[in-house]
């Protein structure tokens, strides 16, 4: 599992994923 999630985040980190978008929005508030 831990192998699975750490390629999977090598992925978003190139990739826009929802969570970069969430980012911006949190620093708003």
């Amino acid at each position: 599992l831990g192998r699975t999630m750490f390629g999977k985040l090598k992925v978003y980190a190139g990739e826009d994923h929802p969570h970069t978008a969430q980012q911006p929005k949190v620093l708003e508030i």
